[in-house]
């Protein structure tokens, strides 16, 4: 018979009717021997198909019959003979027996052979491992229905859906949409101890409401027989046909139950096997398509990090092996994602040159343009993003972008040597930023005053600004800083927003702010020290380096009060951020006697213990330390410098923060506070002033000079202003 010619005696309908109650009914006959469709592969049976394999392993091969014993004698045996040659064959066999003709449909679908569908589940199909062994089918209990439930495809009986495994509570193959509008409860005239719900086959519903394994729904046509059933010997009388129906019922729910509880660890273990086989075998198909990939000239790492799943990939299903012809079907769905992965693979190398050369240079261009702060140990340099785009350096860049360079390249030395501008540039860019902030705040000022623009403006001790900045402080992540700064130098140090990389540019209105609260503190505290606001700078106030007290705080320490310097009063009114109002009359100034006496009390600005030094040593790449001791450990080992500079041989590079520093206590309340110098000394060292209390100067005059203690030898002072 030709492909998908049909005989033309066949009956499509009256077949359909002939194989309803056997297993594998839903199998479309036509498309199986007549090749009309494709099977649906979401609906194999992996019980099915295991199964058979493990019964075709176990059963003794004959490669060849003998003459005159073909199959078609087995028609003319006597029906006795048939029947005791089926008693042993697997459930599996008589499915596949009565696919044969009708005759064996026939027989197999007759009541004679009930015993033989539950007997045939006695067959032990893999006496090596009993894990496998078949669920017993116990009496009164459908041996077809059992097979049906076991190796039938994976499809819903109502729709025809694809199913993951039937329900064996129910004892139907079921999906959920069709669970959910078939299901109902017993009639409410029946609590939940009624008889009915042990006569009862249940749905198992187990959710987030419901949990116990009583809770269940019942199958609509199940209920509505058993149910009317029992109402009919009920309202009959017959007292002991409704105790035997009720005890069969109960009975066959129990059995059932049983059963289905083996079939589930039955079909778990087939199923697992089955995985496992089939994952063992994807794995091999996978690995020998690798190898292939790499024979025909693919790298490894291209074909392991290609997105497409070559496990998913429909040519590689049930098959055992990877064959040419698979192959050849196979490699039009897998190669263009290895070209894929190809093709990142290569642009994130050429991305890691170009960056490893842009590091070079960026290293290079900033050890070569950073500046020192006078007077501090900070320097300032250029943003990053600002270097790499001077047309010198992108010029560099952009010649061959994946070559590698050198920190003595001579192309970058002589692009170097023209970067002392960009600075200049840099900075007067800034400032031009930073000045228009200013003005936004400044109501008085307006574009047509010539002042305005002033870029001078900026160096006044009453330009005081807020600066944010996000900045990688360890392995977790970011932290956000602000900053109170006062003048261009302290602006300038902080920038350049290494905290974001090199593509980052600063942004005046989320990173720098006028502070108008800082600045009226700063103006008051101008004016104490005797200069005037509008034209005092920062620089004459650091050399001024008055002292401060603030009278509106309570001191911490009764009769010592805290001695501040001018920056540190701003930062007590805006970080302390305390409820007492500041004004001009909340500051005393010292006296430039007491105020000299408190320098030489104060502890010189310890940068040490902020993090990040560098070597001031190394111009080729960028030493970036945590500590000072391993800066100094660096300049032993290969500097061969035992007692390191810190000007000359440790350079502050990155944070530009302000050591924290106690400030000194002014004790000007009590009974022997220090307001007394001594004139001996005041003449021999004028520079050096040291002040004691009245029990104090007695002792030094003697002790020091030798001399009788008289009121010529002791000058009082006055502490404040």
């Amino acid at each position: 018979m030709q492909q998908g010619s049909v005989p033309h005696n066949y009956n499509a309908a009256s077949f359909a009717e002939d194989v309803i109650h056997f297993p594998f009914a839903e199998i479309d006959f036509e498309a199986e021997f007549f090749r009309h469709s494709t099977r649906d592969l979401t609906k194999i049976n992996p019980v099915a198909a295991e199964a058979w394999k493990i019964l075709r392993i176990s059963r003794p091969r004959v490669k060849y019959a003998p003459r005159g014993c073909a199959l078609d004698l087995l028609s003319d045996m006597q029906l006795d003979i048939i029947i005791e040659i089926i008693t042993y064959l697997h459930p599996l066999e008589l499915s596949q027996l009565a696919r044969v003709n009708k005759a064996f449909r026939g027989l197999l679908n007759s009541s004679a052979t009930d015993l033989i569908w539950r007997r045939s589940f006695l067959v032990d199909d893999d006496p090596q491992n009993q894990k496998f062994r078949l669920p017993r089918c116990p009496a009164g209990i459908s041996g077809r229905q059992l097979t049906r439930l076991l190796y039938c495809p994976l499809a819903c009986e109502v729709c025809g859906a694809s199913i993951e495994s039937p329900d064996y509570n129910l004892w139907r193959r079921i999906c959920l949409q069709c669970t959910r509008a078939h299901l109902r409860t017993i009639p409410r005239q029946y609590k939940c101890d009624h008889e009915l719900y042990s006569m009862i086959p249940r749905r198992i519903i187990v959710d987030r409401y419901h949990r116990t394994p009583e809770f269940g729904g019942f199958w609509r046509s199940d209920v509505t027989s058993i149910v009317a059933e029992y109402e009919r010997l009920v309202a009959g009388g017959d007292s002991q046909s409704l105790v035997r129906f009720v005890n069969d019922q109960t009975l066959m729910v129990s059995k059932k139950r049983q059963l289905a509880e083996q079939c589930r660890i039955y079909s778990a273990n087939i199923t697992a096997r089955f995985r496992t086989e089939s994952r063992d075998k994807i794995e091999r198909i996978v690995n020998s398509a690798e190898k292939r990939l790499v024979a025909e000239g693919f790298w490894q790492r291209d074909v392991l990090l290609a997105p497409y799943h070559m496990q998913n990939c429909p040519a590689f299903q049930r098959k055992s092996h990877l064959s040419t012809k698979i192959w050849r079907r196979a490699r039009p769905l897998i190669v263009p994602s290895v070209l894929q992965a190809q093709a990142e693979r290569l642009e994130w190398e050429r991305r890691a040159r170009i960056n490893a050369k842009t590091s070079v240079i960026l290293t290079s261009a900033i050890l070569a343009l950073r500046t020192p702060v006078a007077g501090t140990h900070r320097t300032y340099y250029c943003p990053p993003c600002t270097i790499v785009n001077f047309p010198p350096l992108a010029k560099v860049i952009d010649e061959e972008p994946e070559e590698q360079i050198a920190a003595d390249d001579p192309r970058l030395v002589e692009a170097l040597a023209a970067t002392p501008p960009l600075v200049e540039a840099w900075a007067a860019e800034m400032k031009t930023i930073l000045m228009s902030e200013l003005l936004k705040t400044e109501c008085s000022n307006s574009p047509q005053n010539p002042q305005a623009f002033d870029l001078t403006r900026l160096e006044l001790a009453t330009s005081v600004f807020r600066m944010h900045q996000t900045r990688h402080v360890n392995y977790y992540g970011y932290r956000k800083f602000t900053y109170v700064l006062v003048g261009w130098d302290d602006l300038r140090v902080h920038l350049h927003p290494w905290k974001r990389g090199h593509d980052s540019r600063l942004k005046p209105s989320e990173d720098v702010e006028f502070d108008r609260e800082g600045s009226t503190v700063a103006a008051q505290l101008v004016l104490l020290a005797g200069m005037d606001p509008q034209t005092a700078t920062v620089s004459e106030m650091n050399a001024l380096d008055p002292r401060f007290v603030c009278e509106s705080c309570a001191p911490p320490h009764p009769n010592y009060r805290p001695a501040l310097r001018w920056r540190e009063c701003i930062l007590h009114v805006i970080e302390d951020a305390t409820d007492i109002f500041h004004d001009t009359s909340s500051w005393r100034i010292l006296s430039p006697v007491a105020a000299a006496d408190l320098r030489r009390r104060q502890v010189p600005d310890d940068y040490s213990s902020l993090e990040t030094w560098a070597c001031g040593l190394c111009d080729g790449l960028l030493p970036r330390f945590y500590d000072r001791e391993q800066v100094q450990m660096h300049l032993r080992e290969f500097h061969e410098i035992d007692h390191s500079l810190t000007k000359k041989n440790l350079t502050r590079y990155m944070v530009p923060d302000q050591p924290e520093c106690r400030p000194v206590m002014l004790h000007d309340i009590g009974a022997h506070p220090p307001r007394f110098r001594c004139n001996r000394c005041a003449e021999a060292r004028p520079s050096i002033v040291k002040l004691f209390s009245k029990h104090a100067i007695k002792m030094h005059v003697i002790d020091k000079h030798s001399v009788s203690f008289s009121i010529d030898e002791y000058t009082e002072i006055e502490l404040l202003l």
